[in-house]
């Protein structure tokens, strides 16, 4: 387990952490989105509390990070690793447009939550889970 303010990161994420603080704009171009068709019974409660679980295991996503001593490191447990949102896209709107939109989210690295849960309804007929994570914790 991670021990208080001392856990380094590695090479990879402290590249992908600098990368992400050095680009303009308000959309990442470093996030790691994943997007699946799922039924309409899908679980979704069920997914959610097991990534929670999941990422809350996981020290680089459970602690938030601190740039020290010219090193990534980890510090204190982060109160939420996971935002979850519903959306819903109707005939009339492009859905291109808004994947892209959850694909390209920023996070706050250092304190904020590390993972986005989107479940998207399209026009009552398609339904999908994007799972969009930052770049800097794989």
């Amino acid at each position: 387990m991670v021990s208080r303010y001392s856990e380094t990161m590695s090479m990879n994420h402290t590249r992908f952490y600098l990368l992400e603080k050095l680009q303009c704009g308000d959309r990442s171009q470093y996030n790691v989105p994943l997007c699946f068709e799922i039924p309409s019974q899908f679980l979704r409660s069920a997914f959610s509390v097991t990534l929670r679980r999941i990422l809350a295991a996981l020290p680089q996503c459970a602690n938030s990070l601190a740039w020290k001593a010219q090193k990534l490191v980890l510090t204190e447990k982060r109160q939420a690793c996971l935002l979850e949102e519903e959306r819903h896209i109707d005939k009339t709107q492009e859905p291109d447009n808004a994947f892209n939109a959850l694909f390209g989210r920023r996070f706050a690295l250092e304190r904020g939550e590390v993972c986005a849960l989107s479940y998207v309804t399209y026009y009552e007929e398609k339904y999908y889970l994007i799972l969009n994570m930052a770049a800097s914790l794989y």
